[in-house]
């Protein structure tokens, strides 16, 4: 392997141009160039006496879940914006709507392109996203939303964990997904490889509640939709979940798993799944709604179960 490397992720957030200030690419420019460094890996693998396949290429990185996953670009879609509704794209000269079954669709092609992928490699091993959940204005830190009595509303933001896999949940409250509809992330992000690259594993490879570390949710706000996050995405089939960050990049911020040398609530958590959410991951059913969400796996000797 490349130095005993085995997991590369390609990039990161390639059409980021409002969060990393650079300039975004359109589809196209950038599913060429995935192309060309993934092909350029696998020579590499082999070149040293790897199997090509034993290097597992991680994509796009994409974090554009406030405009429905698409490109916002120019050549793309109808206004390069940061439009929560009202944005229309086409990829593939109309062929497709949305950005990721077309970069799906172009690397399936090409794996079967022999002038340009002879050896046909895979492409692409896991399809990834960046998700940040967002409960105030963009633009203005203070903003966090609050209920008809002027509280900061912590039901509204704990019910909205169900965007990631529920498709009849309409967005009310959170600003990184367009708001009126079901954005059903994990759901529509299988489907989309299902169709079009099913050998591809999907990865959350960034999470935290909101962007900035500095917003100071009530401080239930993390941990609770962390662990209901957390079950969700098992149970929906994700393979791998990341959540950023280990360490705060500022003191006093409870926005990684370790602040100021001290475990956070969300290290908990976390060390509670992966210490004991392992083996088959089982359907439940609970009779309280969404006042209580459970989760379980069967282990080798046993049944643990997790109530939310």
């Amino acid at each position: 392997n490349l130095n005993n490397v085995t997991n590369i992720i390609m990039g990161n957030e390639p059409f980021g141009e409002i969060n990393h200030g650079e300039k975004s690419p359109s589809a196209d420019e950038y599913i060429s160039k995935y192309i060309q460094y993934a092909i350029a890996l696998r020579d590499a693998q082999v070149s040293i006496g790897g199997k090509a396949d034993d290097l597992k290429l991680w994509g796009p990185e994409i974090s554009t879940g406030w405009t429905n996953w698409q490109t916002n670009h120019p050549t793309d879609c109808t206004q390069n914006a940061v439009a929560l509704t009202g944005q229309s794209c086409s990829y593939g000269n109309g062929q497709f709507t949305e950005f990721i079954p077309y970069f799906l669709y172009r690397l399936k092609k090409k794996k079967k392109n022999v002038s340009l992928n002879p050896h046909g490699y895979r492409l692409l091993d896991v399809l990834t996203l960046h998700y940040y959940p967002l409960f105030r204005k963009f633009t203005d830190k203070n903003s966090i939303i609050v209920d008809a009595a002027g509280k900061e509303n912590v039901p509204a933001m704990l019910g909205s964990v169900n965007l990631w896999n529920s498709s009849t949940y309409i967005n009310k409250v959170d600003n990184a997904s367009p708001k009126g509809i079901s954005p059903n992330i994990i759901n529509r992000f299988s489907a989309w490889r299902d169709s079009q690259y099913p050998s591809a594993k999907i990865a959350v490879t960034e999470f935290g509640i909101d962007s900035v570390s500095g917003i100071q949710y009530h401080e239930i706000v993390r941990p609770l939709y962390l662990a209901d996050l957390v079950g969700r995405l098992a149970e929906s089939g994700v393979d791998t979940f990341v959540n950023s960050f280990l360490q705060n990049e500022t003191f006093n911020a409870q926005w990684g798993m370790i602040n100021n040398e001290t475990r956070t609530n969300l290290y908990y958590v976390f060390t509670l799944f992966s210490r004991n959410y392992l083996g088959q991951v089982l359907t439940t059913k609970d009779t309280f709604g969404d006042a209580v969400n459970a989760y379980a796996v069967k282990t080798e000797i046993g049944m643990n179960v997790f109530l939310i």
